[in-house]
């Protein structure tokens, strides 16, 4: 059976009150630190029945748009929208950072030669360091009646192959507030 986005929207919001009526109501059992709703998918309504995939950069202008201030935290490969509900409560947008941002070199560090080994030897070179670079996200945001490719079609695949999230050398957090427009 397929669900409509009505359909999936209160079906979400009444197993989220049955989840707060248990908390509130069963005793002697360990509470849960936070509770985190994660979205590794998303479609967001355009106009004229149009839609984007929340995993480009027009998605993520929209999505930004819609859900007014939130944090952004960033790994090496994913871009993470965080909208929090007081202190135990957060819905989490994930997406790639190589389909919603740019990379761009900044520069080059100096590796120093490392001797020879068993392995041929790597002299002295410059390697590339690299940034993402996401521009405004305002700027992002799709005009009415710019949108040139709908999606059609289904709007998630049927069997969705799970999100292998790499190894992170480190997580970075922007706060912004409503209305802000600053690159991520």
């Amino acid at each position: 059976m397929q669900y409509n986005e009505l359909d999936r929207r209160r079906e979400l919001v009444a197993n989220l009150r049955d989840m707060a009526d248990f908390i509130e109501n069963v005793e002697g059992v360990p509470l849960p630190d936070g509770i985190t709703l994660s979205v590794y998918q998303g479609i967001l309504p355009f106009e004229n029945g149009m839609h984007y995939g929340m995993d480009t950069k027009e998605g993520a202008a929209l999505l930004a748009d819609r859900i007014g201030s939130f944090n952004k935290a960033y790994t090496d490969n994913l871009i993470t929208f965080r909208k929090t509900f007081g202190e135990h409560a957060s819905i989490h947008w994930m997406m790639y950072r190589e389909k919603v941002c740019e990379r761009v070199q900044v520069g080059t560090v100096r590796k120093a030669a490392e001797p020879e080994k068993v392995i041929p030897a790597v002299p002295e070179h410059d390697e590339p360091i690299y940034e993402w670079n996401c521009g405004s996200v305002k700027a992002l945001l799709p005009q009415p009646g710019s949108i040139e490719m709908p999606i059609e079609g289904e709007y998630l695949p049927q069997s969705p192959e799970p999100l292998q999230l790499a190894p992170s050398t480190g997580v970075g957090v922007i706060t912004t507030e409503e209305g802000d427009d600053i690159p991520f």
